[in-house]
């Protein structure tokens, strides 16, 4: 008997994220050695970049599982498509991605490609820095 499919529940998965993502700033706010404005733009950026690194994962997973829609995935980079008759496109998948079985098997099936490229979802998370330093006024002093 096949499995039946559930819809892919679209809030869980959001809320997940959501989740993942604030637990990851209170994580670093933890963290911090001092009050954000005392800390060197040094650090506030070392925090940032890891804080990005988090949502570039969790908005990526979030993408690639929505365009899945519960189908078999296998992920891989569009290596070259060369247009003549029809469209050809060479796609490199490293030998030990999940599902690779299940698309050696499938070869001569019809496929659906579905570009799912979380980047433009992340525009603009590049120019968000830390403070810049403040100098200490020396005041009273002459």
């Amino acid at each position: 008997m096949k499995e039946e499919k559930k819809p892919l529940d679209l809030l869980s998965l959001s809320q997940r994220a959501g989740h993942d993502i604030l637990d990851c700033l209170i994580t670093h706010i933890r963290a911090l050695p001092d009050a954000w404005q005392k800390l060197p733009k040094a650090k506030q950026d070392d925090v940032i970049e890891a804080i990005r690194q988090n949502v570039i994962t969790e908005v990526t997973m979030a993408v690639h599982a929505i365009a899945a829609d519960q189908r078999t995935v296998v992920i891989g980079a569009i290596e070259q498509v060369t247009i003549k008759d029809g469209a050809k496109a060479v796609i490199k998948i490293p030998k030990d991605a999940p599902n690779i079985l299940d698309l050696c098997q499938a070869q001569g099936l019809l496929c659906i490609v579905v570009l799912a490229n979380a980047e433009e979802h992340l525009q603009g998370m590049d120019r968000i820095t830390g403070d810049d330093e403040q100098k200490i006024l020396p005041f009273g002093k002459h």
